[in-house]
């Protein structure tokens, strides 16, 4: 337990370390990093951000170790193709529009330039990203917080606090470049863990003659279902559509050829890591077998297990789920703060405004959401990450709109903000009442798109009609 306990906090330390080390920043340093990134860093920051603890540890492990070769690779192929095609957010749908690039560019300026630039349309908008990045950090924490309570034997909201404590520290202190340099290093332990838990994995538990094409046996997995593959692959794509973050990496990196480059790289590595992770869960299925252990349920189930492999294996997994989490919700609080500061706010040197401030008010927003799902008996997770995905989801017709119609349309704000307001309330009150029901979750992504894109129509046919 010490052992774990102290490569825990090793791990918080060095990204603080690494993510903190420098002058203390702010303004546009802290919005937009101090120099122009990199297409490596363009992707190492992708794949960081969208490697989370939930969707590509907890999830995918999960299926490699329950579902059919086919389905899965749709599933991967599909991620990998919305963060190497899709992640370029607004304007790259259609030939590269400048202001994409342009450093005081946000996607809800972009949307609202549909509605006459209105500040309620793109203030709006910023809310429903706000709600759903912080639901996405919610579902990351949550589960983390579940997770480690059992490895390190402590109440959930005890490794939730330090986690969240050491990246309010380090995105508050050199925002963005702090990002960026913990996302590097994090990826690289990533990687390197999954090869040692291959190699653990393999030499300690795997009895009988194995062979690499011994996983692809699939004649006793389970059927996923067409429906529920149906909104995994529409999400995987349309989620970065909407994407703010996505666009605060566009912002920095600063130009199409950089960006494009970057986005092939990302789209390449990612599809190494899926690839990977659902390989691992498929090995954990091969050892399950042939030991007779009993299937497990669940992708937390699997954890569990290999915590109890082997103190080597224990060590380095939480090294691993640790920089899984923190890459991901690195980047949802600082695109939160910088969401706040550029589309909310306004006022960047206003005090309360304060990456200081702003950062330490999400990470406890964040902690009060897992500390009130906590009291909801049975959340279903696949339901709860559905229902956040769902809030992003809201946004990928309205970029499609401005992307048509151009940036000097005449449509009413009235319309945008009909969009926005009752698909949110819908997929709010939709979701809440799903979290217990497992996989109805996955109504709510195409409820989201569905409402966004029905109402965007609406309203110019009634103007039309003079109804």
């Amino acid at each position: 337990m010490m052992m774990l306990w102290a490569v825990f906090i090793t791990c918080l330390g060095v990204s603080t370390f690494v993510g903190g080390v420098g002058p203390k920043v702010s303004g546009s340093f802290w919005l937009h990093g101090s120099r122009r990134l990199s297409p490596g860093g363009y992707a190492a920051s992708t794949v960081g951000a969208n490697f989370s603890l939930v969707t590509a540890v907890v999830v995918l492990m999960y299926f490699g170790y329950a579902y059919d070769n086919i389905q899965n690779a749709i599933t991967i192929f599909s991620g990998a193709f919305g963060v190497a095609i899709l992640s370029t957010a607004a304007g790259k749908l259609s030939p590269v529009s400048a202001c994409v690039f342009d450093s005081d560019s946000t996607i809800h300026s972009y949307i609202s330039e549909a509605y006459g630039s209105a500040p309620i349309v793109r203030r709006v908008c910023a809310l429903v990203t706000i709600i759903g990045l912080i639901g996405f950090a919610s579902v990351a924490t949550f589960t983390y917080s579940a997770i480690f309570s059992q490895i390190l034997n402590v109440p959930p909201l005890v490794p939730a606090i330090l986690s969240l404590g050491a990246v309010s520290f380090y995105v508050a202190r050199r925002g963005f470049d702090g990002v960026i340099k913990t996302d590097k290093l994090q990826l690289s332990a990533i990687a390197l863990v999954l090869i040692g838990l291959f190699v653990a994995v393999i030499d300690a538990e795997v009895d009988s003659p194995f062979t690499f094409w011994r996983l692809l046996d699939d004649s006793s997995m389970t059927n996923l279902g067409g429906f529920v593959l149906l909104v995994i692959v529409l999400t995987n794509t349309l989620y970065h559509i909407g994407s703010a973050e996505a666009w605060v990496r566009l912002v920095a990196v600063g130009e199409s050829k950089a960006q494009g480059r970057g986005a092939v790289v990302a789209g390449i590595m990612f599809l190494c890591f899926l690839m990977a992770i659902m390989f691992f869960g498929r090995l954990i299925r091969f050892v399950h077998v042939q030991d007779g252990i009993q299937l497990a349920a669940g992708g937390v189930e699997l954890i569990v297990w290999l915590i109890n492999t082997s103190p080597f294996v224990s060590a380095i997994l939480v090294v691993g789920l640790c920089f899984a989490f923190l890459s991901t919700v690195d980047t949802m609080i600082f695109s939160v703060g910088s969401t706040i500061v550029t589309d909310v706010g306004g006022a960047k040197n206003s005090e309360w405004l304060s990456p200081r401030y702003i950062t330490v008010t999400i990470s406890s927003v964040i902690l009060f959401v897992v500390w009130a799902v906590n009291k909801v008996p049975n959340v279903d997770l696949n339901s709860f990450l559905f229902m956040v995905f769902s809030y992003q989801i809201i946004l990928v017709p309205l970029v499609l709109f401005r992307t048509i119609v151009g940036p000097r349309a005449s449509a009413k704000p009235v319309g945008g903000l009909m969009a926005l307001i009752i698909p949110l309330t819908v997929t709010l009150v939709l979701g809440i009442s799903l979290l217990p029901i497992a996989e109805a979750g996955g109504l709510m992504p195409l409820v989201a798109f569905v409402f966004t894109s029905v109402l965007i129509l609406v309203f110019p046919i009634l103007r039309r009609l003079h109804i």
